[in-house]
């Protein structure tokens, strides 16, 4: 062997099992496991909830509109639209589990009447809120 092939096979060995290369591998080995164990926690904390409207036997309004914003503050975390074709419309979501205010909108050609309805979300919810006693707008 020529003296050049011996100077690049150790330059190789050496780099290749460097301490600080051994380091840099297992800290970004640990990021990538810790950064996946977080994306598949967040994913728990997201569950499978059903909305149930009850408009009753002659509803009025022809479409409803929920916006689901957490309790705490913050923005919307759902915008659910249904059509209204009979005495109950639901709908399912995916949420996190927590107490919400809904905010209910319903419409009627041009007019809408809004309603405010604290409910709380948990796993294979069913969440059914009364808007039969609302009445049509004006």
């Amino acid at each position: 062997m020529d003296a050049s092939v011996r100077n690049h096979r150790k330059s190789y060995q050496s780099v290749s099992q460097s301490p600080r290369r051994r380091i840099a591998s297992l800290i970004l080995l640990v990021g990538v496991i810790l950064v996946g164990a977080q994306l598949l926690r967040s994913r728990e904390h997201i569950v499978d909830a059903t909305i149930v409207l009850h408009v009753g036997d002659a509803p009025w309004a022809s479409r409803v509109e929920v916006d689901m914003t957490p309790a705490a503050g913050g923005p919307p975390l759902a915008h659910l639209v249904w059509a209204v074709s009979g005495p109950e419309v639901s709908l399912k979501t995916h949420l996190p589990p927590g107490q919400y205010q809904a905010q209910v909108t319903l419409t009627a050609d041009l007019r809408s009447e809004q309603s405010e309805r604290t409910v709380y979300i948990a796993r294979d919810a069913v969440v059914t809120l009364d808007l039969s006693a609302t009445a049509p707008p004006r």
